[in-house]
């Protein structure tokens, strides 16, 4: 008995000591490592095993010249000769393959019993992976996976392949005499259930690729089939401009991950159609901006959407507080089936400046306004979409402008809501999408909470007609024309007086004609005549951006050398901004 145990240790010491060297299709493996591979004479990796079986572990490699020959010695050993026919065949001199092929062969020598490269193995329901094992006794190592029947199991050179059956955690352990290495597979379900292609709606004149990749976006967050806790994190967008009436695609790339999900990377297809070029002129004006000065979390402004009646929402807060804030806006479906809005955003941002703020909201929102390019949001039945995500520290101003429109739905079942809330309160995700203008295309619908209270504001004011259309005509030699944005206030359903207009539309129509028998130069101007403010001014069609000005500052819109009998005519739309000082002159008058 006692000469049999002793052999078993003799055994046993034999593997701790000597290298595992196999000849394979002209390769030369070495305890599982693919250390060589001859091309031009396959058959002598059986010589090289032959002569490397002998040498102890951690054994030493030299690429060295040997008279005439390149060889890999060990010791006073020659293993090989590396001809320079074999070097050629592999792209490469003597000399430099056989350094190669020494520093395999000694870091081969020097591996432990068994080695792989982790501990930790996430897999997918029915997805095949290979696992690195190596070392002296990784080829005959028995490999037991616990609970049995939980992985299909193969070996490969260097490698053990596993195929999971199903959802669960799995100890996968190699084992040879008293040597072990153990893994911790986590078998998950993909993170994506199905990838579809999905359908997403703009509208307008020409909706910028910008719009349509937003809807594509929004249209991945809200509806790409995933698994419950996934997440979406978009990588890329591949689009272009949708004209009225016409069908594209937007690809969009994507990595979607979660905890105890197998992460899912990919390209989702997004089938866009602009729906439209119809523009719905009679939008009412919800004036979000008491308080515009914020210390606390509060609800600000609320209201049903109405379908077939948009709605212009002017967001304009600053945070004076003592703690952060977050100004959210967002569309809440109450109802029992999918809604349908078309969204026009103008998101100005964050900015230490209000009247900037006010401004960037402006440049954001016009251009689209003007063309009627929207996207269409479809929120899912029981859930919120955010809107604006505006995170505020001390002395911060929130601005934003948009138009909704609610396309289908059911009557009072969509909501926008506005309101202030701490930032801890919020989804992770929706806090994160604090950093973009459209947090509908990083951030997905949430849940309704169980028991949630509809709160409507009884002082959200409505103003049913936001706009103000004004004719004038100018004549060179008679009187100078001033007109004034801001300057009589819209009233509200309450009775309600909008100092400034903000948020109001001006159409400005009218000739500047020039009836004397002289060349008249006539200019038109912008004057900040109540104190700083910039404006955004379509100016006959063509947006033209007047920067901020100090108060009492006048910025050259046009300049006219009249032709006698010349008329021009003019067509001016703007809109007072959020943070702006109104009244504001536009003044045509002679070019002193």
């Amino acid at each position: 008995m006692r000469q049999v145990w002793l052999g078993l240790l003799v055994a046993m010491a034999g593997l701790a000591s000597a290298a595992d060297v196999m000849p394979q299709d002209g390769w030369v493996v070495v305890n599982e490592v693919l250390t060589l591979r001859m091309r031009t004479r396959p058959e002598a990796a059986t010589a090289i095993a032959q002569r490397l079986r002998p040498l102890p572990d951690a054994s030493k490699f030299v690429a060295e010249k040997r008279e005439e020959a390149v060889v890999i010695s060990s010791g006073t050993s020659v293993i090989l000769t590396v001809t320079p026919e074999e070097a050629r065949a592999q792209n490469s001199d003597p000399m430099a393959l056989a350094q190669i092929w020494a520093r395999r062969l000694e870091d081969a020598f020097a591996l432990p019993p068994l080695k792989s490269n982790t501990h930790d193995v996430l897999l997918a329901i029915g997805q095949t992976t290979e696992i690195p094992l190596v070392g002296r006794g990784a080829r005959q190592a028995q490999l037991v996976a616990e609970p049995a029947g939980a992985l299909r199991i193969e070996r490969r050179t260097g490698m053990v392949r596993i195929t999971a059956s199903g959802k669960g955690n799995v100890n996968l352990t190699a084992k040879i005499g008293n040597e072990t290495w153990f893994w911790r597979v986590n078998a998950a379900p993909w993170a994506v259930k199905q990838n579809a292609p999905l359908q997403a709606q703009v509208t307008g004149t020409t909706a910028r690729a910008e719009v349509v990749a937003a809807a594509a976006a929004a249209a991945v967050q809200s509806r790409f089939a995933t698994e419950p806790g996934a997440m979406i994190r978009l990588r890329g967008i591949r689009t272009g401009p949708l004209s009225a009436g016409n069908s594209g695609r937007a690809l969009v790339d994507v990595l979607v991950h979660g905890v105890g999900l197998y992460p899912w990377t990919g390209t989702v297809e997004v089938r866009m159609q602009n729906i439209t070029a119809r523009r719905e002129t009679a939008e009412q004006l919800w004036y979000s901006n008491e308080p515009e000065n914020l210390r606390d979390p509060q609800t600000l402004y609320s209201h049903w959407l109405t379908t077939g009646r948009p709605a212009r929402l002017l967001t304009h807060q600053r945070n004076r507080g003592t703690a952060p804030l977050v100004s959210l806006v967002k569309l809440v479906n109450y109802g029992q089936t999918t809604a349908r809005v078309s969204l026009i955003a103008g998101d100005g941002g964050v900015d230490q400046n209000p009247t900037l703020a006010g401004y960037r909201a402006g440049e954001a929102f016009m251009p689209d306004w003007k063309e009627g390019a929207s996207l269409v949001l479809q929120i899912p039945p029981g859930s919120s979409v955010p809107v604006q995500v505006h995170e505020l520290e001390y002395g911060d101003t929130s601005s934003g402008l948009y138009v909704f429109h609610m396309l289908e739905g059911a009557p009072d079942s969509v909501m926008m809501v506005h309101e202030a809330v701490a930032p801890a309160s919020m989804p992770p995700k929706w806090r994160e999408a604090s950093r973009v203008e459209r947090p509908y295309t990083m951030a997905r619908p949430e849940t309704i909470p169980v028991g949630t209270i509809i709160i409507n504001r009884t002082n959200s004011p409505v103003f049913p007609e936001p706009k103000r259309v004004e004719t004038f005509d100018y004549e060179a030699g008679g009187r100078i024309t001033f007109l004034r944005l801001g300057q009589q206030a819209v009233t509200g359903n309450e009775g309600e007086a909008l100092l400034g207009n903000f948020g109001v539309v001006y159409e400005l129509n009218g000739t500047i004609k020039n009836p004397t028998d002289r060349v008249a130069p006539t200019e038109v101007v912008f004057e900040s005549s109540a104190g700083y403010t910039g404006a955004l001014v379509f100016v006959n069609g063509t947006l033209m951006k007047i920067p901020l000005l100090q108060p009492k500052t006048e910025h050259r819109m046009r300049l006219f050398n009249l032709q006698p009998g010349q008329s021009v005519r003019m067509n001016m739309v703007t809109i007072p901004l959020s943070g702006g000082s109104y009244p504001a002159t536009i003044t045509i008058r002679p070019v002193e």
